[in-house]
C-alpha cells in the first residue's frame, strides 16, 4: 500500500512529456520516455509526491502535530487513507511555510535524531509467527505434523511412553532426538524402530543430534530463524530530507489530493 499525492494546480516549468503505453513490455524507447517523465517530475515537484505506507505514516504524524492549527480533524484523519481527500491550496501553502520554518530552525533535524534514538532503544520481541522457535511448519507437512499420536496406531507400550512424556502430536514427536527418547521409562530400541518407521511413512524423522533443523519445519522467514523480531515501530522511518521534499511539494502543488 502506498500514498500518491497529486497536485491539483501545480506550478509547472514545462508541459508534461509523453508517457510510454501501459500494459505491454517496455523496450529501450519506452524506458527512455519514462526516464524523461521522471526527470520532468523532479523538476516540477508540485505535481506528485509518492510515498509507501512505512514512510508516509511518520511523516503525516509529524505534519499533523506541527500543523494542527492549519488542518481540521477531518483532514488529519483522512490523511491516513488514500481515498482522494483534498487539502486546499491555502492549507498546502501554510503547511509548506510551517515546515520550512521548522527545517530552518533545526527542529526537524532535532525531531529526526530523537525519533531514531527512540527506535534504537526498542528491544526485540518474540516472533509470534513461529512462537519464538525460529522454525515454522512447512506447508507440505502441516497435515502430518498436526496429527495426534493416536493416529499413528502404535503399540500400547509406545503409546503409553509418549503419553507419559507429554507428547500429543507428531509435531511434538519430531522435536525429539532419538537419544532423548531412550530417557523415557520403558522405551527401548524396539520402540524406537517402531516410531522411526511410523515417521518415515509420513516423510518425517526424529530431530538430528546437534542440529537446529526439525523434520517438516523450515526456517521462519519472519524472523530469519532467530525467533526474535524487531519492534514493528522500526518499520516506520523518519527523515528530515523527506520533510523538505514534502514541503516543496506543498508549496508548489496548488492544493493536493491524497490517493
Amino acid at each position: 500500500m502506498g500514498f500518491d499525492l497529486s497536485g491539483m494546480n501545480p506550478n509547472m516549468t514545462s508541459p508534461q512529456p509523453e508517457l510510454p503505453p501501459m500494459g505491454k513490455d517496455w523496450g529501450d524507447e519506452e524506458w527512455k520516455l519514462y526516464a524523461k517523465y521522471e526527470a520532468w517530475q523532479n523538476e516540477n515537484c508540485g505535481v506528485h509526491f509518492r510515498s509507501n505506507v512505512w514512510w508516509w505514516r511518520p511523516l503525516w504524524h509529524f505534519v499533523t502535530t506541527t500543523c494542527d492549527d492549519i488542518l481540521t480533524e477531518k483532514d488529519i484523519g483522512e490523511g491516513s487513507f488514500n481515498n482522494g481527500h483534498k487539502i486546499s491550496k491555502t492549507k498546502a501553502g501554510k503547511i509548506a511555510k510551517r515546515l520550512y520554518s521548522l527545517i530552518e530552525s533545526g527542529k526537524v533535524k532535532e525531531y529526526e535524531e530523537g525519533y531514531k534514538e527512540h527506535l534504537a532503544s526498542l528491544e526485540k520481541t518474540d516472533c509470534k509467527t513461529c512462537d519464538a522457535t525460529g522454525m515454522r511448519v512447512d506447508p507440505k507437512y502441516s497435515t502430518q505434523l498436526t496429527k495426534s499420536i493416536n493416529e499413528l496406531e502404535t503399540t500400547t507400550r509406545v503409546h503409553n511412553c509418549l503419553q507419559s512424556r507429554g507428547i500429543r502430536t507428531v509435531g511434538e514427536l519430531v522435536e525429539m532426538e532419538e537419544i532423548r527418547m531412550f530417557k523415557i521409562k520403558n522405551f527401548g530400541r524396539k520402540s524406537l524402530t517402531e516410531l522411526t518407521e511410523k515417521l518415515m511413512d509420513l516423510g518425517l524423522h526424529f530431530k538430528q543430534s546437534n542440529s537446529s533443523s526439525v523434520a517438516g519445519k523450515t526456517k521462519c522467514n519472519m524472523c530469519n530463524g532467530t525467533g526474535m523480531k524487531d519492534d514493528w515501530a522500526k518499520s516506520y522511518p523518519f527523515d528530515a530530507d523527506n520533510v523538505r521534499k514534502f514541503a516543496n511539494f506543498c508549496a508548489n502543488s496548488g492544493g493536493f489530493r491524497i490517493c
